[in-house]
């Protein structure tokens, strides 16, 4: 058996390769909204591989929640929390905010609204429900898991209450996901049970990835139960999703920790940045698509070919920003961009 030291040493490669395909599989996600919707990449068999899949992102936070328990502080989680998630909040939304206070995009309906009570409140409306910009509702989510820290941090002192992920599992299919991604508390009830999950598996690290069944087995579940004939045309085939969903982080992880001895340098970078790639891709991914629209592929994406080229390119100009933007402001880019 390793010393406790190696284990954790090993733990920690696991769990930036993690991090490194968790942003990876966002970054894929999200480079399908500019296709048409008449397209492969938007068609129903090919999304069936994506729904969900940013749960990958709770998972793994719920993990590194757990993992680094050992030195949790309230009042200091809080105040980490705010400079290194809050502040490149605030200012990677800045342009964004910027287009839409320009006029030259027309906000979400509840924006709208609180538009009427003047500029302030639509900022306010924007940044408290991330629709500024697509990825960017997982910011406020986030926000409610870190205020219930520790109500959190509590339940891994008695794991007993871990058996709690059952019926909030059952919370999760009936309440489902916010239909335009505006309501944090929905969608803190619909993840929680994910982000509780990732904590379990941190904290029995040591006994769920000793199993190598369970890794194939759950991967094998994600990959081809969604395309089942019986369950594609059944009413709860979104929960049943959502499920197959939990099974791949389950998987992922249990199959890393088993065989990940050391993690590729440049996925070890992807990890540490990956928080970074996260606030600038959509930027990224709106810069592709005009310059797609305007001078290239006869003016639109479409096409298995284009959407991997595309996605290459955006991933490494995401990179490219990150690295730059940390270069500049040395010591205070996690408190810019986030890494």
């Amino acid at each position: 058996m390793p010393a406790a030291g190696s284990q954790r040493r090993q733990r920690l490669e696991f769990i930036d390769l993690l991090r490194a395909m968790a942003i990876i599989i966002v970054v894929a996600t999200h480079m399908r909204d500019p296709f048409p919707p008449s397209g492969l990449i938007k068609s129903e068999p090919f999304g069936l591989l994506f729904r969900h899949i940013n749960l990958i992102f709770i998972f793994v936070s719920g993990f590194l929640f757990q993992y680094l328990l050992g030195r949790f502080s309230y009042g200091s989680y809080l105040r980490t929390k705010l400079r290194n998630v809050g502040l490149p909040y605030l200012v990677m939304s800045l342009p964004a905010l910027a287009i839409y206070l320009a006029g030259l995009k027309e906000p979400a309906p509840h924006v709208s609204a609180a538009a009427e009570y003047g500029a302030l409140a639509q900022l306010g409306a924007m940044l408290a429900t991330g629709s500024h910009l697509a990825p960017f509702w997982f910011i406020p989510m986030m926000a409610i898991f870190y205020l219930a820290a520790p109500v959190l941090a509590r339940m891994d002192r008695v794991p007993v209450f871990y058996w709690l992920i059952l019926p909030l599992l059952a919370v999760s299919m009936v309440v489902g996901r916010s239909a335009a991604d505006d309501n944090p508390f929905q969608n803190f009830l619909f993840y929680l049970p994910v982000y509780l999950i990732g904590m379990v598996m941190s904290h029995f690290a040591g006994r769920l990835t000793a199993v190598p069944v369970l890794g194939w087995l759950a991967m094998m579940l994600c990959i081809f139960l969604p395309f089942w004939g019986p369950a594609a045309g059944a009413p709860f085939h979104d929960n049943f999703l959502f499920v197959t969903k939990i099974a791949f982080c389950i998987g992922l992880t249990g199959m890393l920790a088993l065989h990940v001895r050391q993690t590729p340098r440049w996925l070890r970078y992807v990890g540490d940045i990956s928080f970074g790639i996260f606030f600038v891709h959509y930027y990224a991914i709106a810069l592709v698509s005009q310059l797609v629209e305007r001078q290239f592929f006869g003016g639109r994406l479409a096409g298995i070919t284009l959407y991997l080229l595309s996605t290459a390119v955006v991933f490494g100009l995401s990179v490219l920003a990150v690295a730059v933007i940390r270069r500049l402001s040395g010591t205070h880019s996690r408190q810019i961009v986030g890494a």
